[in-house]
């Protein structure tokens, strides 16, 4: 006779990228009791994160099981990616991505990590792609919004920044890792937005990111744009032929962060 357990413990993700249940302790296994699931992380959603594992039954026979977890996907306090499972009265696990993540050329994250595999006796790579739409929030971060989902993306403390004619520039840490990151688009101004950054997807797809401001024209004919947080940015008209390429820093002081905001000319 068949006898169906019911296990129940605490999700997480080993450092070789394989799903570990630690369990909360039943009459079958005692408390911290540890199983690891070998195997590939196949693909990932807004809100799901598939696991697939390979076990060689026999010498000429390979059996392929898929576990699926809900859940909604965020970024830590290091800045690294993180996907929080869902489970009952509210409670969320938590799997830690631990390798650095990338902007690729169509403005996507990528994630990529390397594993040996106990079937097949050979290194494996694996690439996760996660789609959405990039945003700058008034506290200076980078939020990048998951395609169909109203609550997974990853919030970004951004680091110094620069933004150039066609780019926005960036440094970011990622756990005790500085990289760079770069955001491939192109300025606008208009008198109804202001300044925004119109970014290109992979699906063809155009956004902006709207950073906004009040739009004047002075006695010298120099735009001036004025921001409700205090910072103004001066700049000629030429920004509509693209001949100017922005800069930003971000400063940490004693009291408060602040950011300077600027044009450095190319004619």
């Amino acid at each position: 006779m068949n006898k169906n357990v019911t296990l129940d413990g605490t999700w997480s993700l080993t450092n070789d990228h394989d799903l570990c249940l630690t369990f909360d302790g039943t009459q079958d296994t005692d408390f911290g009791d540890k199983v690891i699931l070998e195997g590939t992380i196949k693909d990932v959603s807004a809100n799901e994160l598939s696991f697939e594992i390979t076990n060689r039954t026999d010498p000429d026979k390979v059996k392929i099981e898929t576990v699926a977890l809900s859940g909604v996907w965020e970024a830590d306090e290091n800045n690294k990616l993180i996907f929080k499972v869902k489970r009952e009265s509210g409670r969320h696990d938590i799997l830690t991505f631990n390798n650095t993540w990338v902007i690729d050329e169509k403005n996507r994250i990528i994630y990529n990590y390397e594993k040996a595999s106990l079937i097949f006796k050979k290194q494996e790579k694996t690439q996760l792609v996660f789609k959405g739409t990039w945003d700058i929030t008034k506290e200076n971060r980078l939020y990048y919004e998951l395609s169909q989902s109203t609550d997974s993306g990853f919030d970004f403390k951004l680091g110094t920044s620069i933004l150039e004619k066609n780019q926005i520039k960036g440094k970011i840490m990622v756990g005790q890792s500085e990289q760079d990151i770069s955001i491939t688009g192109q300025w606008k101004v208009s008198k109804d937005v202001g300044l925004s950054f119109e970014v290109n997807y992979a699906d063809g797809q155009f956004k902006p990111i709207i950073f906004g401001g009040d739009i004047a024209l002075n006695d010298k004919d120099n735009l001036s744009l004025k921001f409700g947080n205090g910072l103004d940015i001066k700049l000629t008209q030429d920004i509509l032929d693209g001949k100017a390429d922005f800069f930003t820093a971000a400063h940490s002081g004693k009291d408060e962060d602040r950011a300077e905001w600027g044009l450095d000319w190319r004619f």
